[in-house]
């Protein structure tokens, strides 16, 4: 087989093969074709796919934590509903009153020795308005007790007795008492109450709550105003009970109930709890709970008791009280204003006049001033201090004290002895709130307006002093007669220079006569000239001198 045979052949082969190939190449054309069409579907549906399986697969974790979530919750409330079923077996409920935080106190003590009839009085007394102290450290404390107390599903003798019963479980007693006038003010700083009464109730119910201690007055105070707050008309009653000749302090609380009164003291029944012996916590008698007066010692006195209920005001405030006044006299006047801020420091409701008077000796100082209407009588005073003139303290005065329906007042003040006067001018309202003005001023003298010279005048010294021992024995005899007072410098000096002098005078007697003319010749010629003048001349030298100054 030659070379272009195999050629031929090979030509053959090739073009077969590509025949194939080309074939093979049209089919896989079309299988990438049809492969490329699938592809984008393919490819769309697994996009669609994903989306709901992403879907599916959220919702699927969604529902799991959901029930996860609702399994535990379930589980941690049935527990806290497991672990409060338990705990309310063992306490009391607790108050809806303004807050749930509050446990209720559970009584250690059986309430067997209280009667039946006591129970029903207090479980049908009619509920009044609550009353609150509005101080807000004492209104507080009250309220703390009465969540603690009273639940709401407690009959009212049930909260009654509860808060008997916790005052007696978790206060003690102290026998000492006192009022301290500043606390009380501080306490009720801001305001300012119709009665004295009602800020010593609130003081002393402070006091025991804070200290969880206090007196007789201290336990009735605060548990009167733990039933006001509940609705009951219950009293503070500052009484005194005597006990062998000696007097002391008893506090009780008293609660009117149809007319009639109540007494609960809880002072005596601690103090006869602790008197009894056995257990730790001994059960009270009960016998000074919601016990009436006639079942009672000679102790508890309803005239007291009345007396004592008359002077609560349930913490009504009183009006706004502010005194001003004029002090004034014939040339100038002085104005002050005071507003009460406090029953017990009068520096605290005085004010001192603003400007300065002049007054004289026996002039007329006139006060008029005007309080803010109470509605009742007024008391105006007048009281002058004198001083003098170091401002120490010589006298006092009480220069003026009406009573009067005005709410306007004059009143004046003759000013007449003293160097300093200082004057209180004062008014107190019906409630016993004083207001006070005060000025002090210099009273004025004729010395105090006039100028005194600093040097006396010559007329001390006598001129003729040394003639009444003259050097020699004859005795000489003035030549010259007395000038008038009048006589002026000039005239003086025209006697001297004109006189002649005596012939027969020696010198010793020259010579005294020199020394008797010497300081009056320095006085009126300055030294330049001598002079001869005598008596006369020398008496009228210093009255000329007077006269020209």
């Amino acid at each position: 087989m030659n070379r272009n045979d195999e050629t031929e052949e090979n030509k053959t082969e090739r073009s077969l093969m590509d025949e194939e190939e080309a074939d093979l190449r049209d089919r896989i054309g079309d299988d990438n074709n049809m492969l490329s069409g699938n592809d984008t579907n393919n490819r769309e549906r697994l996009i669609n796919r994903m989306m709901a399986g992403g879907g599916i697969l959220i919702a699927g974790f969604t529902i799991f934590y959901i029930i996860t979530f609702y399994s535990l919750f379930s589980g941690g409330k049935e527990a806290n509903a497991a672990e409060t079923t338990e705990l309310m077996e063992t306490q009391p409920e607790t108050t809806t009153e303004d807050d749930t935080n509050y446990t209720l106190f559970e009584s250690p003590y059986s309430d067997e020795r209280i009667p039946e009839a006591v129970k029903e009085l207090l479980n049908q007394a009619v509920l009044g308005q609550s009353v609150i102290s509005g101080i807000m450290s004492v209104d507080n404390k009250i309220s703390s007790v009465s969540r603690s107390t009273m639940g709401k599903n407690m009959t009212q003798y049930q909260k009654v007795r509860n808060a008997y019963d916790y005052m007696l479980y978790n206060f003690r007693l102290n026998e000492s008492d006192s009022l301290n006038e500043e606390e009380i003010d501080a306490l009720c700083e801001g305001i300012s109450f119709k009665s004295g009464f009602d800020m010593q109730t609130a003081y002393r119910a402070e006091r025991l709550l804070r200290n969880f201690s206090g007196t007789s007055g201290d336990y009735a105070a605060a548990f009167a105003l733990i039933l006001r707050k509940m609705g009951l008309e219950a009293y503070y009653i500052d009484d005194e009970t005597e006990t062998s000749g000696e007097s002391w302090e008893h506090g009780y609380t008293a609660v009117l109930i149809d007319g009639d009164y109540y007494i609960f003291d809880l002072y005596a029944e601690k103090r006869q709890m602790e008197k009894n012996t056995g257990a730790e916590k001994v059960n009270p008698d009960y016998t000074y709970f919601c016990a009436g007066l006639k079942t009672l010692g000679n102790e508890y006195v309803l005239a007291d008791v009345e007396a004592a209920a008359a002077k609560f005001e349930s913490f009504a405030t009183l009006p706004l009280m502010n005194f001003e006044a004029m002090i004034s006299n014939k040339s100038h006047s002085v104005y002050g204003s005071v507003e009460h801020h406090s029953s017990s420091h009068l520096d605290g409701n005085s004010d001192m006049a603003e400007g300065e008077l002049y007054v004289s000796a026996g002039d007329t100082v006139n006060l008029a001033g005007t309080v803010t209407s109470t509605g009742g009588e007024n008391v105006w005073k007048l009281t002058a201090k004198i001083f003098d003139g170091n401002m120490n303290y010589l006298d006092e005065q009480e220069v003026y004290d009406q009573t009067t329906s005005s709410a306007y007042n004059e009143v004046s003040y003759t000013a007449s002895e003293g160097r300093y006067v200082q004057l209180y001018y004062s008014v107190t309202d019906i409630y016993g709130r004083t207001c006070v003005i005060t000025h002090i001023f210099k009273i004025w003298t004729a010395d105090d307006y006039t100028t005194r010279p600093e040097t006396e005048p010559i007329t001390e010294e006598p001129a003729t002093e040394p003639q009444t021992e003259p050097s020699s024995g004859d005795i000489t005899e003035p030549v010259s007669q007395p000038e008038p007072e009048q006589t002026t410098k000039q005239e003086t000096e025209k006697q001297t220079t004109t006189k002649d002098p005596e012939p027969e005078t020696s010198s010793d007697e020259e010579e005294t006569t020199e020394e008797q003319t010497e300081p009056v010749t320095d006085e009126t010629t300055g030294g330049d000239e001598e002079t001869t003048s005598e008596d006369g001349s020398d008496s009228a030298e210093p009255k000329s001198t007077e006269s020209e100054e």
